[in-house]
Parts: C-alpha cells; structure tokens; sequence
C-alpha cells in the first residue's frame, strides 16, 4: 500500500514504553483534541534527566489565542519556590500554613488575646500590637461610650449651640424681645402681597386693562373683539375649534359628526354599478414569458371620474415554479385597446395555496375620468423563464364594483329624486326623469260603512267593500260556469277567454281530460308499450323508492350521454367482467388511456389506476389529469401494498439496492459511511476503515426497511459517490481520511481485505480534489 498519513485511529494501544526518536519535543508528535487528558500515573516528572539552571523554570503553561496566558513553574533563580507567575490564587476552600512559617512575621508567635498584626514603620516586617479607640478614625460614632456622650454634653449650654433654622429661639422672652422690633417692612414680599384691604384697593385703582398681561379672556370689550377677530381667524386652523378634532386626518378624508365632535374620516360610499366575471376555473399550459389572459370582466357604464374598486380571489392547484406574475389590465370605451403593461402587478402563491387581492382604480383626470363612458378589466399571467409552464386555477370570483364617492344622508341627497314640501303620507312616485313626492289620491271611493274582514273589490267601474263569505269562483270575471252538472270539469276556451264547465271526458279524442298533477301517483304498473319517457329541456327524470325499496332494470340500460353520475355510498356489481374505454365503433388501434381514478379533493392531486397506451403498461399514479382526460399526465408515481407479487420480470429506473439505516448527523447523497457513531452509520474519516457500511445513495431502485426512521445506504450497484484523488475506470474505492469521502488505491499498494473495499470506479478524472463520480458498490 502507498504510504498514507493515519489522521485518526480508534484507539492506539502500546503495551511496552512508548519512545519517541524524533529530533522535535514530545509536543510536536503527540497532540491530543480530546477535553480531557487521563493518566493513571501516580506522578509526572518533568525535565528528567536535565538540570534547571540560572532563570529556569519547570512546570505548566497555558495557552490561549496562540499566546501564554498562565503559568505555574519551578524555579531556582534564588527562591526556589513556585511561581504563579503574578496570577490570583481562587480557592473556594481554605489555603493553609503556618503563620510563623511566613518570612515577614516575627521569629515567634507570642501575642495576646486583642492583638493585631501591623506592618512596622519600616514596612519591611509585620509585628503585634494592641488596638485601642485611639487608633480608630474618628468616623458616625463620635462617642463610643453613653457615659463618655453624657459626660461632654454636660458642660454644653444653648449659647454653644449654632442658630438653626427650626427652632431660632430656646426661649419666648428671647423671641418676644425679637419679634417687638419687627414690622412688615421687614417682612419678605410672598403670598399675601398686601397686608390691609385698603393698601390693595388703592394699588389696584391706579390699573386699568392695559397693565393686564392677555389671559384667557382676550378681548375686554365688544369693539376690541370685533376689530381684531377678523385677523385672529385669518391664522386659526379648524382643528382649534372646541368640537373638532382632525387627529390622523389623512387626504380624502372629510369631517362628520359622531356625537361630540367633528371627527376625520372616509366619506360614506354609495354603489353605482357592480360586474363580475363569469370564468371559474381554466387550465393553461404552454406558458412563457408573455402575458396570457386567465379571466375578463366585459365593458360595462360607468360615471365621469368614477372609482372602481376589482376584487381577485383563486385558488392555486398547480403552477410550475419558475416565479410566476400576475397582472391586472385596463380597457375603457369598448375600444378593446388594453393598457400595455398592468396597472398593478403581484407574485403567485406557490402550489395549492389561495391568491386574494383588491385594487382600488381611481378613474380621474383629463386622460380618463374626463372621457371614460366605460371600463373593462382583465387579469393576465406570466412566467420569468421558460416557455412551457402550467398554471391551473378554481374558484375563481373575479368582479369590480363603481363606487360614488358621496355623502348620502337623505332621500333627497341622491341625484334622480327631488323632495318638494314633503308632507305626512307623501310617497315618491317616478315621473319619466325623477322620482318626485306626491300626495296619493283615491278616486271612485264607493266605500259605504266598512266592516270587520271585508275585502276591496272592483266591481268593473269603482272600489267597493264586499264580505268574503259570498265570494265564489264565479265571482272571477274570467270564469262563467253558467249551471254546471255533477262530474263537470273547468276547461279553458281560448275562443272566449274564460274558464267554462264542462264534461271531463274529450268529445274530439274519446280520452279523459287529465288535469295537470306536478306529482302523478300509479295505482298499478306503468306500461309504456312501445312509446318512450322522454324529458325535454333540463326536466330530470328521478326515480326515487323513498325508503327501502329499490329500482330495478331487468333489461339493458344503455346511456347514451357523455357523462354518468352516481351519488350513491356503495355500487355493487354482479358482473365478473367491467368493460371500459368501451365504443359503438371500436377502432383497430386504441389512443385513449383508461382505468380508474379516484378524485382525493381540491387541494390534492387525483389518484389513478390506468392502462398507458403509450407505453402499454399499468401505472398507479397521482394525475392532475381528471375523468374527461385521454391521455393522462403522471404527477408522481403513487405506492402499491402488497403482500406477495408473481412477477415474470421486474425493471427499476434506478439502480442501487439500498437499505435505511440510522445516522448520527444529516448526510448528503454520494457520502460514504461506515458502522459506528452514536446511532448505527457515521462519516468515515480512516484511510481503508474496517467497517465500512456503503455509500448514501441519491435515488435507489430497490429500497430495504422503507419505513425506518434514518437515510438510504447503497450496499449494491451502481451509484454516485464523493471521490478525493485522481481515479480511473476500475481502480478499488477504499474509505478516506476527509471525512465522507472515498479514494484510489495504488496500483503498487497491496491488496486491502475485501471487508475494506468500497467498490470500484467507473469514470476517469485527473481531478485531485472531492467530486462526484459513479461507482460500482
């Protein structure tokens, strides 16, 4: 074999001395990453064999950041002592020794109960001494002792206090005998300006309006006000008024009353005219980076400057990503001229998710509220690459609404009514042009003393009041029964217009007059001989058993339409046999796929079991295809359970034979993996590892314990795997030293075992770093 560098082994055993020859120190051989370092050794020495001399020093060093940032050593330069090299000693017990041990204290320890250690006035040496309160700097305890406290302050008397600024006086005579030469000329001006009523009446009958500073009351008279309040108005903003409040105002807002104050807000909104798109679903293929229409609301009127608020809602069943964008366009007149770019634009949603929107489209301005009579509105696709992508819709309410932007309190307020002296009882009554109020009025009154649970009625010239209970079929002006006979029918003559009696049975035909039923009950069977049940229009015939019974067809039952539909919860069918894709004309060479497909929902692919006729053969697959399709697209291929399949032959598309296995990290396809790690399978990082497990594979044919929780391991066949190294077609794949990677043996290195060997290689590549290449496992 080649000579390799072993980056790592397991573990690395030497029974005997281990002893290094190289000409560097025991560091630059030996490194270790671990966290910890474990030796059973009872003691280490160090520098054995060597002698320390002059400023040597022995002992450990820390490093950090490529720098020396600790040290404890031996060293001989006079002290021989350790050295911590300036460093804190943390201990969270206790560090003991002798205090006479100490090379600064006194040869003896021979102090008494009190005593302290000071260092001496030559600070050279630490001695004993006595404290007493002599030493201690006066500090907050003045006295240290009641008696000491009590004994000072008895010779103390008021005239050793200092004047405070509480209490002035220790006496009332010494305050009185102040205080008596005092007036309120010496008295500091504060609160109370003036002593006497009669010194403030005569300072303030010397003022007038004029030396007072302008407060709330701006104005002292009518005349000033009247003169000045033009010009106060003119730099007011509305918003200083009491009852109004434009806090947030924002433009096309106006101001309403909400009770308490004029408040900012939208104007009320009136609907004018609403359209809406008829398009609820469609199924576009072949998209490019153009536009393509995907629904279109038609031309409808609208007013001069209106607003138009469109509404967009869908739902995304399939799109191919490729950044899909969708575009609102605008059209006005009828002309069919569209604008040439949207006058707004959004990003899809991705697959199986809604996209809602709105837009607000003010039509104003000289270039189109001026001239615009109406508007159309459509909204349009397009992919940033590619030209065959598909987009596929549902659901899709597409509409636009004008709106007129008006304050609308009243009747009155709307542009066809006018109210003119409206009174009690008025209605509004449309003219040709407005609706206008007017007074109702009843003419031919023939009402003569009305009561209880009479009816208005007509009697041909005027409304008169009748009872109900003589009221007859006769009594319609369209019917005349003249004196019918028992067994009589109503029959209508057209020659006459009325409704007349007569007998039930047709004198023309000799058959019976049947009466319109909407639901006719058989007393007995229904036999139609040679004559059929045909319903005309859109007339459903239901044949409902209401209850347990069921409809039984003891012939044939032959649909002749292009659709059957059975809103059943179970068929049964007593045929061994199902024949599909059957036609009256079979032609020699069927097109069409067909099966079975099951629809899953609106937001999931269906699901079918079809025969392919392109490529002759059974697929199980999930299709956005549906039931009128021919030739059915695979989304992807579905799962089939089994128990046992009798197989002739079988292909794979793939083809590697793989296995799910547990790892201990996420690794990519083309890794190589060895057993071992925290789970089952880790990254090699031995040069011919021993334990190798297989490579992970991108796509296996045949997948071993699918369900497992873990990723695929190729064990068989062909596969792409990480190679480091030149390699040619053949060489033997061993386990690498990078980590997930394989490389060449060779050709002089010898033979590794077989439980070693990855595989072998199946392309050339002069490539000296990690690539992909496809190899036989």
């Amino acid at each position: 074999m080649a000579d390799q560098t072993v980056i790592k082994a397991d573990d690395l055993v030497v029974t005997g001395n281990l002893k290094v020859t190289g000409t560097s120190n025991l560091q630059s051989v030996i490194n270790t990453t671990s966290t910890e370092l474990s030796v059973t050794d009872r003691l280490i020495t160090l520098n054995k064999g060597g002698t320390l001399t002059g400023t040597d020093v022995s002992g450990i060093e820390v490093e950090s950041g490529g720098g020396i940032i600790a040290t404890l050593g031996y060293s001989t330069d006079g002290t021989g002592g350790w050295d911590f090299g300036g460093a804190n000693i943390i201990n969270a017990g206790a560090i003991s020794t002798s205090l006479t041990g100490l090379s600064d204290t006194p040869s003896s320890y021979t102090g008494t109960a009190g005593q302290y250690l000071r260092v001496n006035s030559g600070e050279t040496a630490i001695e004993f001494d006595t404290l007493t309160t002599d030493d201690v700097a006066e500090g907050t305890n003045l006295y240290y002792t009641d008696g000491r406290f009590d004994t000072r302050l008895g010779t103390k008397t008021t005239d050793d206090f200092l004047e405070g600024s509480a209490n002035l006086y220790y006496t009332n005579t010494r305050f009185n005998t102040s205080f008596s030469s005092k007036t309120t000329t010496d008295l500091i001006e504060g609160t109370n300006l003036y002593y006497t009523d009669t010194r403030f009446d005569t300072r303030l009958g010397t003022k007038s309006t004029t030396d007072l500073s302008e407060g709330s009351n701006l104005y002292y008279t009518t005349a000033r006000a009247n003169t000045d309040i033009d010009a106060r108005l003119a730099t007011t903003s509305v918003n200083a008024l009491d009852d109004v409040n434009t806090s947030g105002v924002t433009n096309g807002q106006v101001l309403m009353w909400d009770g308490s104050d004029f408040i900012a807000q939208a104007p009320a909104l009136g609907v004018v005219n609403t359209q809406k798109s008829s398009t609820t679903s469609v199924n576009l293929t072949g998209l490019g980076t153009g536009w393509t229409d995907i629904v279109t609301i038609p031309s409808f009127n609208i007013t001069a400057n209106a607003t138009v608020q469109t509404s967009y809602a869908s739902n995304n069943i399939v799109e191919t990503p490729g950044g899909a964008k969708i575009g609102l366009f605008r059209s006005i007149n009828g002309t069919g001229t569209w604008t040439p770019t949207p006058i707004v634009e959004y990003t899809t949603n991705n697959q199986s998710f809604p996209l809602v929107f709105t837009h607000l489209d003010v039509l104003s301005g000289a270039s189109l509220g001026a001239t615009a009579t109406s508007v159309a509105y459509k909204i349009a696709i397009r992919f940033l690459s590619g030209s065959t992508n598909s987009y596929q819709l549902d659901s899709i309410n597409f509409s636009a609404t004008e709106f007129k932007v008006d304050t609308v309190d009243n009747v009155s307020d709307l542009g066809d009514v006018t109210i003119t002296s409206a009174t009690a009882g008025q209605y509004l009554k449309y003219n040709g042009g407005q609706w206008v109020n007017e007074t109702p009025v009843v003419s031919n009154n023939n009402v003569i003393s009305p009561a209880s649970n009479q009816i208005l009625r007509y009697n041909g010239s005027a409304w008169i009041n009748s009872d109900l209970s003589p009221f007859s079929i006769g009594d319609f002006g369209d019917v005349n029964i003249g004196t019918p006979s028992d067994g009589e029918v109503l029959k209508y003559n057209t020659s006459t217009s009325q409704w007349e009696a007569g007998a039930d049975i047709d004198t023309d035909t000799g058959i019976l007059s049947i009466v319109e039923d909407t639901t006719p009950q058989l007393g007995g069977d229904l036999d139609v001989q040679t004559h059929a049940i045909i319903s005309t229009g859109a007339n459903n015939i239901v044949l409902d058993p209401q209850g347990t019974g069921t409809v039984e067809i003891l012939g044939d039952l032959t649909v002749t339409g292009t659709a059957t539909t059975l809103e059943v919860t179970n068929v049964e069918v007593e045929d061994a046999i199902m024949l599909l894709n059957k036609h009256e004309t079979q032609p020699a060479n069927n097109t069409n796929d067909g099966g079975v497909m099951v629809q899953r929902g609106t937001a999931e692919d269906n699901a079918a079991w079809f025969w392919d006729e392109t490529d002759n053969r059974w697929i199980a697959a999930t299709t956005v295809s549906n039931a009128s399709a021919t030739d059915i697209a695979v989304t992807a291929n579905a799962d089939i359970q089994a128990a046992t399949a009798y197989l002739t032959a079988t292909q794979a598309q793939y083809a590697d034979l793989a296995e799910i296995y547990r790892p201990d990290a996420s690794y990519e396809p083309g890794t190589v993996l060895v057993f071992g790690g925290e789970h089952e399978v880790t990254t090699t990082t031995i040069l011919a590892d021993h334990r190798v497990a297989g490579v992970v594979s991108t796509a296996p044919a045949y997948l071993m314990n699918k369900d497992a929780e873990g990723i695929a391991v190729a064990l068989r066949g062909k596969v792409p795997c990480k190679v480091e190294g030149a390699v040619k077609k053949g060489d033997v794949l061993i386990s690498n030293v990078t980590p997930g990677t394989a490389t060449a043996l060779a050709p002089e290195s010898a033979n590794p075992p077989a439980w070693c060997i990855i595989g072998k290689s199946l392309e050339n590549s002069n490539d000296t770093g990690v690539k992909l290449i496809n190899i036989v496992v």
